[in-house]
């Protein structure tokens, strides 16, 4: 299997830029990043998984491996800095993924 340096950049930056929010989000620097996490989880993680999803679909990578790759990162995030409540934004996040992809591959397959 090839790897396109497109292909990995998709499969891994946001897993990248979620572990550095949370250890920034975490981290005994400052008191005001706590807020930080809350935007994450409520706002970045969603248009990040959906950002993936567009780039897979535009990149003709794949979405599932780039979407396993970020869902393992944010249950790292969550067995380190969360509890399992947090367990639903995982479905929220791939629903978001795979709505963006789709919606991407539905519009390109009607302009061919």
């Amino acid at each position: 299997m090839k790897f396109k340096p497109g292909a990995i950049i998709t499969t891994f930056l946001p897993s990248v830029i979620m572990i550095v929010l949370s250890v920034l989000s975490f981290s005994a620097v400052h008191a005001n990043f706590k807020g930080l996490f809350i935007l994450s989880l409520i706002l970045i993680f969603p248009i990040l998984y959906a950002l993936q999803g567009v780039a897979c679909a535009f990149g003709k990578s794949s979405l599932l491996v780039s979407l396993l790759v970020t869902t393992l990162t944010f249950v790292l995030i969550l067995i380190i800095y969360l509890n399992s409540s947090a367990l639903i934004y995982i479905l929220i996040y791939n629903i978001s993924g795979f709505i963006s992809y789709g919606i991407v591959k539905f519009f390109r397959s009607n302009i061919n």
